[in-house]
């Protein structure tokens, strides 16, 4: 069975030979349309049939506590696990990558669901009743962030207390039974290179606080020819730890040493200590997942303990006031940033409102813009502050159409109503918008733009940041769906709805947004639908009907001026004040020639008989 994408749930049954018999609710839908005598499409009538689909398979047994590789199921396929769980508990399940894990009870009834990131980073089950339990693995990334052709999922039943007092350094070892059951760890009391050497052996480790406790001098070297210092997070002490998400320092820590956290690529953030007198160099280097640096201490923030800002990404450092900095990265000390540099693509996270002096958000814009017809070259976008102007590195000031700006180039920026999407003139902070750009052979050079756009605020007195936090998102919605702005990756869900980048089923990139498609990538926005899973539509056209737009409004009318068109016996001739490029259209907006135009009179010859489009024009030839 290969479908188009699994649900989250689906019916189970289990027969008396142990195999499983799954029964997948789909759909099939076709589309009608019909060309008459001049060659125009009628609008397409879409027919949907819903059917079952059955099939019988047989569960590999997923052991506790202990991890199970696999293939990775391709599109529309699973991998079927039976696990046996011996008393009613919490389960921690993980695995390494992005997918999803559909859970069915005993009795073969749809439990719960885990996805994408959630499960990636771990989740915790309640199990009410012991028994055996059926898992289904699918939806699986496979991409350029997650080229392996395997998966790992591990099932924690019985997990090691997550918290544990070392009350004689070196004998964390022998308080924990089962290492690989551990995931999150809180410890108190005291730990010396022997206990780090231990840490640093926990496979399924995610969450490691020991801001209670206190690092000592003494015990094994922990990595490679390194030992422990009294109250030091020494040298490369957590390097190289990627499946840790959150870590507590020691409160009582006077130094981060060199690359003490260096190549955490799981770490998003973590709080420095305010007794932190000094933090090493390369400290922070290669942690490219890192987005929140809460630095309380005193410490100044230099710029040799990170990587370059461009590799750091969006990392948002939080500093109190008097804080040193060499840093040229995003810092803001005391509420206030010099200066902030957003790029695209990479996460951004904010707790808290802020204000910055300057603030930038750049991005790239290749794809080509609609017509009146049929819309293509929109992009979503949300931004963390209200934007005062936009530029271009080819053709300079840029403002969306009927802002009034003077000599400024225009693009299309549109917000989602009731009534579909609207133009609108402003962007505002955490609103989520799309946006087009004109890109396309039918305009002027001097009014296509391509290329990096840079999103621009400054006040001396500083622009206002908002928090990113979910409450603080603005979700616009629909008459049957909703728009959500994202500041870090949401993984592509059969509930998300994401913008085709690339051509899809005929339509033009930046047409529509297409469920289950790619990744929402940071500084994105994506739909949800508001319709029953049975119901929901494969995609939402962004052209078209119920007060959608197509994209493309009339640019300046002094792009075409100094053209005069007539048809003289079946010929088209163009006179021109000077050369260009012009583009004909049929009456479905389908481009049926390009003609350099040459300064004084071009003849176009060979055009059937008809009407076409040319320079906002209606031209019978005949």
């Amino acid at each position: 069975m290969n479908l188009a994408s699994v649900p989250d749930s689906f019916g189970l049954d289990i027969n008396n030979d142990q195999t499983l018999s799954i029964s997948v609710p789909t759909e099939s839908r076709f589309a009608l349309s019909f060309k008459d005598t001049v060659g125009i499409w009628s609008q397409p009538i879409v027919e949907t049939f819903k059917h079952i689909i059955r099939k019988t398979t047989t569960a590999t047994t997923l052991e506790n506590n202990h991890p199970q590789s696999f293939a990775k199921p391709s599109e529309g396929k699973w991998v079927a696990f039976v696990i046996e769980i011996p008393e009613a508990n919490s389960v921690y399940w993980k695995t390494d990558q992005p997918c999803s894990a559909s859970i069915f009870t005993p009795d073969g009834k749809w439990m719960t669901c885990l996805k994408g990131t959630d499960l990636a980073k771990g989740i915790k089950t309640e199990i009410a009743t012991k028994g055996t339990y059926y898992v289904f693995v699918h939806t699986a990334m496979k991409d350029a962030s997650y080229p392996s052709e395997t998966l790992s999922l591990i099932a924690i039943t019985s997990q090691q207390s997550n918290a544990l007092s070392v009350e004689v350094a070196g004998t964390l070892p022998e308080l924990v039974s089962d290492p690989e059951a551990v995931v999150n760890l809180a410890l108190t009391g005291y730990l010396n290179g022997t206990d780090i050497k231990f840490i640093r052996s926990l496979k399924n480790l995610q969450r490691l606080d020991i801001s209670e406790a206190r690092i000592v001098e003494g015990g094994d070297k922990y990595y490679e020819n390194y030992l422990t210092a009294d109250d030091v997070t020494g040298d490369y002490m957590f390097y190289n730890l990627p499946n840790l998400t959150h870590l507590a320092l020691s409160n009582h820590t006077t130094e981060i040493a060199a690359a003490a956290l260096n190549s955490c690529t799981g770490l998003t953030e973590i709080e420095i200590p305010a007794s932190v007198r000094s933090v090493g160099k390369s400290a922070f280097n290669n942690c490219n997942q890192l987005l929140l640096i809460n630095w309380n201490a005193q410490a100044a923030i230099t710029a040799e303990s990170f990587d370059t800002p461009a590799k750091m990404g969006n990392l948002l450092i939080f500093a109190p006031e008097g804080t040193g900095c060499t840093y040229e990265g995003n810092v803001v000390i005391n509420g206030m940033a010099e200066k902030i540099s957003l790029t695209h693509g990479k996460g951004f996270r904010s707790p808290q409102a802020f204000k910055a002096k300057d603030i930038t958000y750049k991005r790239n814009f290749s794809m080509k813009s609609g017509n009146k017809i049929n819309a293509a070259g929109w992009e979503a976008i949300v931004l963390p502050f209200d934007v005062q102007s936009f530029s271009n590195e080819k053709q300079g000031e840029l403002a969306p159409f009927n802002s009034g700006k003077k000599g400024a180039k225009p693009f299309w920026l549109a917000q989602m109503t009731t009534d579909g999407f609207e133009h609108t003139t402003a962007m505002k902070a955490n609103k989520p918008y799309i946006i087009s750009l004109p890109n396309s052979e039918s305009y002027e050079d001097e009014f296509n733009i391509s290329g990096e756009v840079q999103f621009h605020a400054e006040d001396a007195g500083g622009v206002e940041v908002k928090a990113t936090s979910y409450k603080e998102l603005a979700r616009i919605e629909g008459s049957n769906r909703i728009m959500i702005p994202a500041y870090e990756t949401v993984f592509k869900h059969d509930t998300v709805y994401a913008i085709n980048p690339a051509t899809y089923e005929n339509i033009a990139p930046g047409g529509a947004f297409v469920r289950n498609l790619r990744d929402v990538q940071p500084f994105e926005a994506y739909l949800i639908s508001k319709e029953a899973a049975v119901n929901a539509p494969k995609l939402y056209s962004i052209g078209g009907i119920g007060g959608e737009i197509t994209g493309i409004e009339e640019l300046p009318s002094d792009a075409l001026d100094g053209i005069e068109i007539y048809v003289r016996y079946g010929v088209l001739y163009i006179k021109s004040d000077r050369e260009r490029t012009l583009s004909i259209y049929d009456t479905a907006g389908h481009m049926v020639r390009q003609v350099e135009v040459q300064e004084g009179t071009t003849a176009v010859t060979g055009l059937g008989k008809g009407i076409y489009l040319l320079a906002r024009k209606k031209i019978l030839v005949q």
